[in-house]
């Protein structure tokens, strides 16, 4: 009978073991945007009239003791006119498994992001962003 209840624990703990995540033990490095809701960028954010929005680059790069900065640019044309604006941003980020909180030094919402591997992908409100290193 120990052997059996031996036998269910190591095949229930095995189980879950596949279905937990690897927690991230290092992200150093640079990210840069890859893909929003997976095509490349350019990314139209919004659309109306004469007036088009668009996300031409975004990266973070990650440091160590858990901070990070975050750089791109915006697009926004008007009537055939072109402006480009820079988006920047820096803060600390917080490790939880294989999740990623992202904290701006600005205050602010946080951005949720999950790790595997090399890959950093971001989802808000039906869109997702794919930041590889």
């Amino acid at each position: 009978m120990a052997i059996r209840k031996a036998m269910l624990f190591l095949g229930v703990a095995s189980l879950v073991g596949c279905l937990s995540s690897e927690p991230v033990t290092t992200l150093e490095g640079m990210y840069p945007l890859r893909s929003v809701n997976g095509t490349a960028l350019p990314y139209v954010v919004s659309q109306s009239g004469g007036t088009k929005v668009e996300l031409i680059d975004d990266a973070y790069a990650i440091y160590q003791g858990l901070t990070f900065s975050q750089s791109g640019h915006l697009r926004t044309s008007v009537n055939g006119q072109s402006t480009v604006a820079n988006r920047t941003n820096a803060g600390n980020l917080v490790l939880d498994g294989n999740s990623i909180r992202f904290r701006s030094g600005t205050g602010g919402a946080e951005r949720l992001a999950t790790s595997q591997g090399n890959t950093l992908t971001v989802v808000e409100t039906d869109i997702t962003y794919v930041y590889r290193n």
